[in-house]
């Protein structure tokens, strides 16, 4: 374990201790089970909109494969993968319920304990994945974070748990993550003009699409030398460079805290996430990367960007020697 990651898993315990007291008090009942059926104030096409919703994934207390998505890496459709997608939730439900909710949305007492907070799933983004920039993530990303956690945050590790019960867990969260983004999609289109019905239907259509592994393609890394002190060397001018523009973020000496992102005379964050939480580009100089700290993991961050904030990919904009240059410069400035 990384100095650091053993803070961050002594505050879960503790806010384990503590969150739970608190969410049992709750009145709403977000925190134990989602509200289902209608709501104060929901309009007929909200409501028309949420009956084809759970008609085609269930509810979170019978969750249901859905039709059109077999190449997500969901199950296939049918009475077994909806049996994996319970199994799934009771895993979930013991052991992630306390930071995510039950419904993704990490709208729990301790989630708001924490810093970073844990990630809101019904946005259907994962940042750190192995694919190109604006693509979804694949079923191995999510195994990858549940395997290993996420470093540097309240994101253990699942090695406790066997692999049957991490592969249903990978298939729950999957779920979630794309029930999420179909439901925000078809809610856009219907606050658009668009009858619920057609609002549905394009939505599906198009998330059933970009979770399609054939439009996520993955960021194939080259062979390199990421201790090059020649790479270093060009990586440094590559950093500095106005074109590319890492300090505006970064910082010139990669603290985290560029004029872009950081107002220093009002001492806050300029930026803001997809969840609306301050962006705070890392301090590279800590080398206490979320994403991971190995050479491949660094250059797929430079590559495809860090989904869901203003961390751009630059794939199509450098070459695969120049991110290679980049990740020996990341690796010299840090301090390890």
């Amino acid at each position: 374990m990384k100095p650091g990651e053993s803070l961050a898993l002594a505050a879960v315990v503790l806010l384990a201790i503590t969150g739970v007291a608190l969410t049992l008090r709750q009145d709403s009942g977000t925190e134990l089970e989602p509200v289902t059926g209608s709501q104060p104030g929901e309009s007929a096409g909200e409501r028309e909109l949420r009956a084809l919703l759970e008609a085609d994934f269930g509810s979170f207390a019978a969750p249901r494969i859905p039709e059109g998505f077999a190449a997500s890496g969901l199950p296939q459709a049918g009475s077994n993968g909806d049996a994996r997608l319970q199994l799934g939730r009771g895993v979930f439900r013991t052991q992630c319920l306390q930071c995510h909710g039950a419904s993704g949305r990490a709208d729990t007492t301790t989630a708001a304990m924490l810093t970073p907070r844990p990630r809101d799933f019904s946005l259907g983004i994962l940042k750190f994945t192995t694919t190109t920039a604006g693509s979804r993530a694949r079923r191995e990303d999510l195994l990858h974070t549940l395997r290993e956690g996420i470093p540097w945050t309240a994101m253990s590790a699942f090695s406790m748990l066997r692999e049957p019960a991490v592969l249903t867990l990978a298939d729950y969260t999957m779920w979630i993550l794309i029930r999420g983004e179909l439901e925000r999609a078809a809610q856009e289109r219907l606050l658009a003009g668009t009858e619920p019905a057609q609002a549905y239907a394009e939505a599906h259509a198009s998330v059933a699409s970009a979770w399609d592994p054939i439009h996520a393609p993955v960021v194939e890394v080259p062979d390199f030398n990421a201790d090059d002190p020649t790479a270093r060397e060009r990586g440094a001018r590559l950093y500095a460079d106005p074109a590319v523009n890492c300090a505006a973020c970064h910082g010139a000496d990669g603290g985290g805290r560029g004029p872009t992102v950081w107002d220093e005379a009002a001492k806050r964050w300029l930026l803001t996430d997809a969840w609306g939480m301050p962006a705070q580009p890392r301090d590279l100089r800590r080398a206490q990367y979320h994403g991971g700290d190995r050479p491949e993991d660094l250059y797929r961050r430079i590559h495809a960007g860090v989904k869901g904030t203003p961390m751009p990919g630059f794939g199509e904009r450098l070459s695969a020697t120049e991110i290679a240059d980049l990740v020996a410069y990341l690796r010299g400035i840090a301090e390890r």
